[in-house]
Order: C-alpha cells, then structure tokens, then sequence
C-alpha cells in the first residue's frame, strides 16, 4: 500500500508479512478515507494488522510458480453447464443464460432496520449527483 506505482506488488506484501511494524498507520488512514471510512485509532491499529496479513497472503500469492498454469475464462467448470450451452472464442465451455426470476423480497420492517439512515418508508443515502443534476463523483 504504500508503493509508488512502480514498486511490484509483490515487495509491498513483503514488507507486510512479519507484522504490522512496516506498514505505518498513516497508510491504514489513508486506505480508509479512500474508501471513505472513519476510524478511531482502535480502528486503525486493528485495520493496520488486518491490511498486513491480507498484504502477506497477496505477498504469498506472488511466490507461486504459474508456469503452464493457463488463464481461466470463467469461474465455473463443466459442471456448470446445463443444456443449451456453448463454446466461447477460447473453446471453453459457457453456461446458458438463466431465467431473470425475481428471489425472495427483504421485508420492509426488517431492511429499515438493517439500513444506516432512513426515512421510512425509504433509505437515505449519500448524494452521488453534482446540484446540476450531472453525473458524477462526490
């Protein structure tokens, strides 16, 4: 995390994978306000060795010899495939297409229980569109 662009990820997961002393707190902050979380500093010290072991398993992924491994074009194997299936451009196996069916419906007692903020019967949520009406960021 905290690489310029041009360390290999591989040396950030490095520097993580002892304990949590080399990846300062000030990084941990910053991850969290790009994803927009506040923290306490309870927070952060918890974060910090959360985010050094999730940098030491990438860190471990980077020691794997992949030689002849080859890509995956998809998530699911032949299993997967029910009749009606197809080949793609690779020739792997794709699923059909399934049905848009509609699954089980939260009941609104409960999601405005669940929900952060609301005004019921709706859920508050952060404004995700300039006074303009554009689109765009925050």
């Amino acid at each position: 995390m905290s690489a310029t662009p041009h360390t290999p990820a591989g040396e950030v997961g490095k520097s993580a994978v002892p304990g949590h002393a080399h990846l300062p707190a000030e990084t941990v902050r910053r991850v969290a306000r790009l994803s927009r979380l506040r923290l306490s500093d309870t927070e952060i010290e918890s974060a910090r060795s959360h985010l050094a072991s999730i940098l030491g398993h990438v860190s471990t992924l980077h020691t794997l010899d992949l030689r002849g491994v080859e890509p995956m074009t998809g998530v699911g194997g032949a299993g997967t495939i029910v009749g009606g299936g197809g080949v793609d451009a690779d020739g792997a196996m794709i699923a059909p297409p399934r049905d848009d069916v509609p699954g089980p419906i939260l009941p609104t007692e409960m999601l405005m229980r669940l929900a952060p903020d609301t005004d019921a019967p709706f859920i508050r949520v952060p404004k995700v569109l300039r006074d303009s009406g554009e689109g765009g960021g925050p």
